[in-house]
């Protein structure tokens, strides 16, 4: 895995301007030789099916393929992406360190559209137009359009216990996820697609637009599916959530105590509409039990794929497991940029629990689980509160899909800024 994670550790990945690590993982998975292997890609995202055997269920386990970063017109006009996000840069004393006291300023590193490293730079100016931040950039050279910029921390690091990247979430992810695929040979009933998305860390783009769609290109989502998303993640509780953890006597999370199995994202019960059992939840508890695997079954707050399929009521049986990921979005503890962090045991063991899980030919019964107890203490959205935001999320995947469809976020030419710009409008009225 170390290999894997330090190959795709130097590829930039920022929203939209995708196509560098899905190359990388298409490549990764075609040059393999995996039995029953089929790709399919579409404007949303990747998908790798293995089916063989009879499996009694359905797998799906998502990983994004985007990391927080500056997208730009020129020198003078970058736009950041994700949660980069304007606040850190604000909160950021970037003339001075407040450890080391001292004139240090912002560097990125700046790429071209196809993901070619070009030059380095330093952060300039951080202005709003219409409330949104707007960075200019001190370099040597031009900086051409749709080139994209991040934070200039160090790459990869192992250490005994830790690995450190640049962009841990959610390349570290997408590593277990190609391992999963590239192992499968041990896995001899087996019914798994992976869903590679392009875009996450602006509102869940592609995942939303998939669960609306409702089916990949190898079939339609059933109730009967799992759904299982992969995620390093910072620990974020609120006053509810802390209240919550109170109240059901649940552990308070942390980095050092192992995988959290996660049944909500903020303010939302994953599988919300459905009274059902939350299947894949049980089982990812079962297996970590199974295994001795070191786990935490409590609640946290972020927001991920995970609630996406939740929104569009597709399926009862959704976690997410997130690895726990310190410095998440490269902001340190002095609100310095550095790489993230996360634990080498917590990698292996996402790999071995997923590898449990599709194993199993069944999963026992289990009405003890995380997402009943909130949906009963009615944490998060109301089914109409779910449906006002589902919307909104509607509207948000019209709007971007003509540069997901282009791989591009700016307009090179006057035909794809009518279009993202038409888009854009008509998407307001859907």
């Amino acid at each position: 895995m170390e290999k894997l994670l330090e190959e795709i550790a130097a590829i930039p990945d920022v929203p939209f301007l995708y196509r560098p690590v899905k190359d990388w993982a298409k490549n990764k998975l075609q040059g393999s030789n995996i039995e029953a292997l089929s790709l399919a890609e579409d404007e949303f995202a990747l998908y790798a099916r293995i089916k063989k055997g009879k499996s009694t269920r359905k797998i799906y386990v998502i990983s994004h393929l985007d990391h927080p970063g500056i997208v730009f017109k020129n020198k003078d006009y970058g736009l950041p992406l994700g949660s980069v996000g304007y606040d850190k840069l604000g909160n950021y004393d970037y003339t001075r360190v407040i450890r080391q006291q001292e004139i240090k300023p912002i560097l990125l590193r700046i790429y071209s559209p196809n993901g070619k490293f070009q030059q380095k730079a330093t952060v300039g100016h951080i202005s709003t137009k219409n409330v949104v931040p707007i960075i200019s950039v001190n370099s040597s050279l031009p900086i051409s359009l749709n080139s994209f910029g991040i934070w200039d921390t160090s790459i990869f690091n192992k250490h005994a216990e830790t690995i450190q990247m640049r962009n841990a979430d959610n390349n570290a992810a997408t590593v277990i996820a190609v391992k999963l695929l590239l192992e499968s040979r041990h896995l001899k009933n087996i019914d798994l697609e992976v869903i590679f998305t392009y875009l996450e860390e602006v509102v869940q783009i592609s995942s939303m637009a998939i669960a609306q769609r409702g089916t990949t290109p190898f079939g339609k989502i059933t109730p009967e599916s799992f759904i299982i998303n992969l995620d390093p993640m910072e620990i974020e509780t609120g006053e509810t959530e802390q209240n919550l953890i109170r109240k059901l006597k649940l552990k308070q999370p942390n980095y050092k105590d192992g995988l959290i199995i996660k049944a909500n994202d903020r303010n939302l019960v994953y599988g919300l509409y459905f009274k059902e059992t939350n299947q894949a939840e049980v089982l990812l508890n079962q297996g970590a039990r199974e295994m001795n695997i070191p786990h935490q079954q409590t609640i946290t707050c972020n927001s991920t794929d995970a609630k996406s399929f939740s929104l569009f009521s597709l399926t009862p049986n959704i976690a997410t497991i997130a690895i726990p990921c310190r410095y998440k979005h490269n902001q340190g503890i002095n609100g310095e940029f550095v790489p993230e962090e996360v634990m080498q045991r917590d990698l292996d063991n996402t790999l071995k629990l997923l590898q449990w899980g599709i194993n199993q030919s069944e999963v026992p019964l289990n009405q003890h689980t995380l997402s009943e107890r909130l949906k009963k203490l009615r944490y998060g959205l109301s089914i109409s509160e779910a449906e006002e935001l589902k919307r909104d999320q509607v509207k948000a995947v019209a709007a971007a899909r003509p540069r997901l469809q282009r791989g591009v976020y700016f307009g090179r030419n006057i035909l794809e800024k009518f279009d993202i710009n038409l888009w854009r409008l008509v998407s307001k009225f859907i």
